[in-house]
C-alpha cells in the first residue's frame, strides 16, 4: 500500500504519455508509482503517476522537456483514513 503523505497524482488519457513521463522519471531517480486512475477521478481505463512533493520540479521539467499532455493534477490528502483527491 502507498504511503499517500507529501503526495501528489497525474491523470493522464493515453496509457503511453503516462508511461513516456514514468520512464523519464525512474531516470532520474524519482520516487514514482504508475497506477490506475482512481475511479472516483476518471471513468475508464486511464492511466495516472504518484509522485513525491521533493520531486516536483524534475516532474514539471520532464513535463515541458517531453511535450506530455497531462489531463489534471491532484494532491493527495487521507483523513480520517479515507483518500481524498484535491485538483490543483
Amino acid at each position: 500500500m502507498l504511503d499517500y503523505e507529501n503526495k501528489f497524482l497525474i491523470v493522464f488519457k493515453s496509457y503511453n504519455q503516462a508511461m513516456l513521463l514514468f520512464s523519464e522519471l525512474k531516470k532520474e531517480k524519482c520516487n514514482v508509482n504508475l497506477i490506475s486512475t482512481p475511479c472516483g477521478i476518471s471513468k475508464g481505463c486511464s492511466h495516472s503517476i504518484v509522485f513525491d512533493i521533493d520531486d516536483t520540479k524534475t516532474v514539471i521539467d520532464a513535463i515541458k522537456n517531453n511535450n506530455i499532455k497531462s489531463i489534471s493534477i491532484y494532491k493527495i490528502v487521507k483523513k480520517n483514513n479515507k483518500i481524498n483527491y484535491i485538483p490543483i
